[in-house]
């Protein structure tokens, strides 16, 4: 056996296979979903991901409160279980900078249904294409010690943001979630649906009462955001 790869063997065995980036430009475009219906201002669409009975689901439209406030909630890592729908817990295993952690979150659900954890990999994107603030979600290949219940696999999940005026922005949510386990493909579609305009909501209740506190690193990808959208548009 060659003895090169009986060095770097251990390594491989201890890191697992090399992890794979996300960026927005792999996420399903708007006109690959169907529409599913509208509830307090939230359209909701679904679309069809090869190889997989589920379906991805996103949510899309206008909250009241501003980007700023909003980019504290979302960052505001630990304190997501106070307002995330269906989240226990949710905490940083390693953060890289303002703009990159990966964390864990753990999820009771009601008997007989087992917990659920995930483990994400979080990377903000500045896109000049949808002139907006996009947080990328994927499964990551860290573990956790302390993690409970079966671990649920995030093929992707994205969070677009774009300030309207002071006080309202345009959101945008996208999750394509397998829960593993014993619960059926079509009652997970069900559960699903309802995710992005709970979420969005969510979002808005508890920035509305959320003083901005946004991270440096942050502060300057939004700084440039506000650029591109008040730059002319080309004739």
């Amino acid at each position: 056996m060659n003895k090169l790869f009986l060095l770097i063997l251990p390594f491989l065995v201890s890191f697992g296979p090399p992890e794979i980036e996300i960026t927005p430009d792999d996420i399903p475009s708007n006109e690959n979903w169907a529409f599913v219906g509208e509830e307090e201002g939230i359209k909701t669409y679904r679309a069809k991901i090869e190889n997989s009975n589920l379906y991805a689901f996103q949510g899309m439209g206008i909250v009241n409160a501003s980007a700023p406030s909003i980019m504290t909630v979302l960052r505001n890592v630990e304190q997501s279980s106070k307002w995330s729908p269906m989240l226990d817990e949710k905490i940083t295993l390693e953060e890289e900078s303002d703009l990159l952690a990966y964390t864990y979150q753990h999820h009771n659900l009601p008997w007989p249904v087992n917990n659920r954890y995930l483990i994400l990999k979080n990377k903000l994107w500045l896109s000049k294409k949808n002139k907006a603030l996009i947080v990328i979600m994927h499964s990551a290949n860290h573990d956790y010690k302390k993690a409970e219940g079966i671990r649920m696999h995030m093929g992707f999940g994205l969070v677009l943001l774009r300030p309207v005026d002071s006080n309202r922005s345009y959101m945008e949510v996208k999750i394509h979630l397998d829960p593993k386990g014993y619960i059926p493909d079509w009652l997970v579609n069900i559960i699903q649906k309802q995710w992005p305009r709970d979420f969005l909501k969510a979002v808005e209740k508890e920035a509305q009462k959320t003083r901005p506190n946004v991270r440096k690193e942050i502060l300057t990808l939004y700084t440039k955001l506000q650029k591109l959208l008040v730059q002319p548009k080309k004739q």
